[in-house]
Parts: structure tokens; C-alpha cells; sequence
């Protein structure tokens, strides 16, 4: 009987030491999971950042070998683009009808804010 009962007791013990051991392996994987998450997003931010860097270091090396009218051209590309596109909303929504108007303000909003974006915004990848 005693015989019986001991060996109950070591299949009842050995039972729950494995459980709290998958318990912990569940746990530890949880972590591991969330650790390579971090790590990822933090390989994420120095690849843009190195990307962005880069890209600087490119924009100081295409207007270093250039002559001054050429570089003061190009300096102005982007508040040119900006300038026409506001001029060219403009002009379309005080020339067209009111239901194209309804229509089209969407669409030019929508230019005006990506033109807008894209004068003052980084050129951060996210």
C-alpha cells in the first residue's frame, strides 16, 4: 500500500515539475519574442538613420563641384514646385464651376498637402 502511495505521490510530483517547466519555457519564449522584436525595430532605426545620413552626406557632395548659378538653380527646385502648385490650385478653383469644384477640391487638397509634405518634411523613412 505505502508502495503504491510513494509512487502517486513521485507521478504527481514529476506531473506538476513539468508543468511549471512548460509554464517557464512558455514564459521565456514570450520574452526571447519580445526581445527580437526590440531589436528589430531598433536595426529599423539605424538603417534610416544611416540612410538618412547618407543622403546629406550625398546632397553636400552633388553641390560641392558645381558652379554658383548651377547650384543656386537647383536650390530653387523645390519652392518653384511648391509656388506652381499653389498657383495651379488656384487658378483651377477660381476658373471652374461650383460642382467641379465639389469634385475637384479633394484632389487638389491633396496635392497642396503632399507638395507641402514633401518642402517641409524629412526624408526619413518610416
Amino acid at each position: 500500500m505505502f508502495t503504491g502511495i510513494g509512487a502517486l505521490f513521485g507521478i504527481l510530483g514529476s506531473g506538476i515539475n513539468r508543468g511549471i517547466s512548460i509554464y517557464e519555457n512558455k514564459q521565456q519564449a514570450g520574452i526571447d519574442k519580445e526581445r527580437r522584436t526590440d531589436e528589430y525595430e531598433a536595426a529599423k532605426l539605424n538603417a534610416s538613420k544611416d540612410s538618412l545620413i547618407a543622403s546629406y552626406d550625398h546632397d553636400k557632395s552633388i553641390g560641392a563641384n558645381v558652379s554658383v548659378w548651377v547650384a543656386n538653380i537647383r536650390a530653387l527646385v523645390r519652392p518653384a514646385i511648391t509656388a506652381y502648385a499653389f498657383l495651379f490650385c488656384s487658378f483651377i478653383y477660381f476658373t471652374i464651376d461650383i460642382e467641379t469644384k465639389k469634385i475637384l477640391a479633394i484632389v487638389m487638397f491633396e496635392l497642396l498637402n503632399t507638395v507641402v509634405a514633401w518642402w517641409f518634411a524629412d526624408r526619413f523613412k518610416k
